[in-house]
């Protein structure tokens, strides 16, 4: 009764099945709240993993304490470019809410998810043509990534939207951020450094975007044999990196970092996503 905030007057339903007798009721939308203090946080990495947190464990206000107007305009901009939905509702002196105003209904989560997984895809592209490589975008793709990966998170701890996998998805969110994270500083690196990679460089840079392409396939078309040849490219390149390392020096190697994280995040999305190709199979 407490956790489905049920009165006098409330509709229940009441099944009757082999088991026994289910009782089952709409939970009510009851808004969740929470103080932090970051005064003493000069470093604004520490700001937006804060609030990063609190907006995926589903609260719906949050109240801020801050000491300078250095951190204040830091909440804000991590309020309107990570947190989708929310908006800084009243600001005191040292003390502002935050809270969600606008958040998509979780009925839209296939559709954000999807969109979530084809900014990497695009963003990939670039794997193929890196004299193409554009800051604006990259900076756009960014910031997109992070607001829904938020989202999505938020969306199933709080809604559990897909049941049982919710938790494999969960893992498979956090995974595609990472490699969005990764080509972004790839690419970045790439740009401003000015560096034309060798052919060996762009041929491995080739094979990770089939990588995630295959991924990609494997997760929509539920299909294990996509996962399968994924994990061989992942071997293959594996191997093509650590020999270039220890026959190289200079910049080529800086990007072959960068690729190994990309291709080792893309590889670490193959055991849940097996998980939900199973699960998709008792359905």
């Amino acid at each position: 009764v407490r956790e489905y905030n049920l009165t006098a007057g409330s509709e229940v339903d009441i099944t009757e099945n082999p088991e026994g007798v289910l009782i089952s009721a709409q939970l009510a939308k009851r808004e969740k709240n929470i103080s932090l203090d970051v005064s003493d946080y000069d470093n604004s990495l520490m700001i937006t993993n804060l609030l990063n947190h609190a907006y995926r464990l589903g609260y719906d206000i949050i109240q801020l304490k801050y000491s300078s107007e250095k951190q204040y305009s830091e909440i804000v901009k991590i309020t309107s470019t990570r947190l989708l939905g929310f908006e800084v509702v009243r600001n005191q002196k040292h003390e502002c809410i935050l809270q969600n105003i606008a958040e998509p209904d979780a009925e839209k989560f296939e559709v954000m998810l999807r969109k979530f997984f084809l900014i990497c895809k695009e963003q990939s592209e670039f794997l193929s043509n890196l004299n193409q490589v554009n800051l604006q975008q990259l900076n756009e793709y960014k910031l997109q990534n992070d607001r829904l990966a938020n989202y999505l998170r938020r969306t199933l701890i709080r809604s559990k939207v897909l049941g049982e996998t919710s938790f494999l998805v969960y893992l498979i969110v956090g995974n595609v951020s990472y490699v969005n994270h990764a080509l972004f500083y790839l690419f970045n690196y790439i740009k401003t450094s000015k560096k034309v990679p060798r052919k060996e460089t762009r041929d491995l840079c080739n094979k990770t975007k089939e990588m995630y392409s295959l991924f990609y396939q494997a997760f929509y078309n539920k299909d294990y044999s996509f996962l399968d040849m994924l994990g061989k490219n992942k071997m293959s390149v594996d191997a093509s990196i650590n020999h270039l390392l220890e026959k190289w020096k200079g910049p080529d190697n800086v990007i072959l970092c960068y690729l190994k994280e990309v291709t080792r995040m893309i590889h670490l999305c193959v055991p849940p996503t097996l998980g939900v190709i199973i699960q998709s199979t008792k359905q």
